[in-house]
């Protein structure tokens, strides 16, 4: 990306690539859990790729932040330093209150829904990001209600039977009354839009999107009601990961997750009274870099 002299944001894209590397592989949300060695490998070897694309493209400026599982991996430290021997970038770790901010920077600059009463959603592998916006106010937090942990946690079979969703959902609704004990304040008003990979999934899903088409022209600004999402997800619920694996606009590195993503999402929608919601490509990364370039965050982040 390179930055404009005007406009209302700030770069133009030259390139976006993706790489889904399974960092929560192995952790279940639980106290104790680390990066395994071979999901640090899958991590290097994506930066490394990202690093030669970056080449091409002669760019000048190269960084990282790391977010949700690395936050809650007890060997961080050790995972930082070997991304720093490994690609010379000196990654940062930021918080989930700054990754949910920056995540909804973003979303709400591509989308232009900054004079709107919004509630922007992040569903990762790790953890989930939230900005609640409404008065004036802004909040962000982050909850422990990643696809990939609530997937190796409460669904273990394959397919998984209907006492381990029953589980599943139960375990989503109690963290969310837990973080939003009052229920949303909006009475359901607010502009729900999700972002993250199992969101840009099911809307490549529903709308039959194909896999080659994940841009942010294409993604950003479509709808996905809750019966959509529910019809969808009932279809999923009976299938064997061989079966999901077949299935059209289901990337295979999310075929054995999207189910504990799919079912988080619904929950949220329930949460927050929402019968739709938008989906939103652009997100974090889009964030880091707007924040970067109008320099509004603190002097230790250098993207």
């Amino acid at each position: 990306m390179v930055r404009e002299p005007t406009g209302p944001r700030p770069f133009s894209e030259l390139a976006r690539k993706r790489e889904y590397i399974r960092l929560a592989d192995g952790i279940n949300g639980r106290e104790g859990e680390g990066i395994t060695p071979a999901a640090t490998e899958r991590a290097l070897k994506a930066v490394t790729g990202f690093q030669a694309v970056a080449a091409e493209l002669s760019a000048t400026i190269a960084g990282a932040v790391v977010t949700g599982v690395v936050r809650q991996a007890v060997n961080r430290r050790e995972f930082l330093q070997a991304f720093r021997d490994q690609t010379g970038i000196d990654a940062k770790l930021i918080s989930g209150e700054e990754e949910a901010l920056l995540t909804a920077l973003g979303v709400m600059s591509a989308l232009e829904l900054a004079s709107e009463e919004v509630t922007v959603f992040d569903l990762g592998g790790g953890s989930t990001e939230f900005v609640l916006t409404a008065g004036g106010n802004t909040t962000g937090t982050s909850l422990p209600l990643g696809a990939a942990v609530l997937s190796q946690r409460f669904l273990p079979g394959d397919p998984p039977d209907e006492s381990q969703f029953k589980r599943l959902s139960t375990h989503v609704d109690d963290v969310l009354e837990e973080a939003f004990p009052r229920g949303p304040s909006s009475g359901g008003r607010t502009t729900l839009v999700g972002t993250g990979g199992t969101v840009t999934t099911l809307a490549a899903m529903i709308h039959r999107i194909d896999l080659k088409d994940l841009t942010a022209a294409r993604f950003n600004g479509l709808a996905l009601t809750r019966a959509e999402l529910v019809s969808l997800f009932d279809q999923l619920k009976g299938t064997t990961l061989a079966e999901r694996l077949k299935m059209p606009g289901l990337d295979r590195g999310r075929a054995d997750v999207i189910l504990g993503g799919a079912g988080a999402v619904i929950r949220i929608l329930h949460c927050f009274g929402a019968q739709r919601m938008l989906v939103s490509l652009s997100d974090l990364l889009e964030g880091i870099l707007i924040a970067f370039l109008q320099e509004t965050v603190d002097s230790s982040f250098h993207p």
